[in-house]
């Protein structure tokens, strides 16, 4: 008779043979193994307090549970958030962007404090820089200063949820760091004076975040898949 189990394969010769059994392992990782009658859901998370800094972040994970989850995050940036642009006084650089963020998670075993994983990202960020001000002559100068920035990030964290293999609420906390480049871009005519405005908010190209971040959500619906 042959034994399969999660994570090796007995394989036994006929009865009557004299031959040893043979243990053979299963190589395959578990992260990347399903098991049977697992929970698959997809879970939706924000965190409207980050509005206070400056961002909204808005995340999808399709969630395998205690295995994996692959989650694609927008972030909408605006500095200050809850400001109309016409709003904003003169000489005041203000923030307008968005970041899309593609991220991998490896889980491990539901616990006290949740589900530990590691995992890593991949970020592209658009972000406008805009200020209006008085010049010399006493009208209104305008510029826009384009950032761009593309990078690769590590990230450890935890998923509390409040039924680790059914549908319920779930935080999603995580800590990291990564690296990549970014660029500037003005998109106005050559101006001294925004350039001069400008110059505090360049910085050098090369871009090492930190990675931190809390979104709050709930993960649906339920659905178990079977071999």
């Amino acid at each position: 008779p042959i034994f399969k189990t999660r994570e090796s394969e007995v394989i036994t010769d006929p009865i009557g043979s004299d031959k040893p059994e043979y243990l053979f392992r299963n190589r395959q990782l578990r992260y990347f193994t399903p098991t049977i009658n697992e929970y698959q859901g997809i879970i939706v998370g924000t965190n409207p307090f980050t509005t206070l800094i400056g961002y909204l972040p808005i995340a999808i994970e399709y969630y395998q549970q205690e295995r994996l989850g692959y989650e694609l995050q927008f972030e909408l940036h605006r500095d200050p958030f809850y400001v109309a642009n016409s709003m904003i006084p003169l000489n005041d650089i203000y923030v307008r962007g968005s970041t899309f963020q593609l991220k991998q998670k490896f889980y491990h075993p539901d616990r006290m404090l949740g589900m530990w994983y590691f995992g890593h990202l991949i970020g592209v960020s658009k972000i406008d820089h805009t200020v209006e001000l008085v010049d010399d002559s006493f009208s209104v100068e305008s510029g826009q200063l384009e950032e761009t920035r593309l990078y690769y990030g590590i990230i450890v964290g935890t998923r509390w949820m409040q039924r680790f293999a059914d549908s319920g609420f779930t935080i999603d906390a995580y800590v990291g760091f990564g690296a990549g480049i970014r660029d500037f871009n003005p998109t106005y005519a050559d101006s001294p004076t925004l350039d001069e405005r400008f110059a505090g908010t360049i910085q050098p190209r090369g871009y090492f975040p930190v990675l931190i971040g809390i979104n709050f959500g709930f993960v649906g619906p339920k659905r178990r898949l079977s071999r």
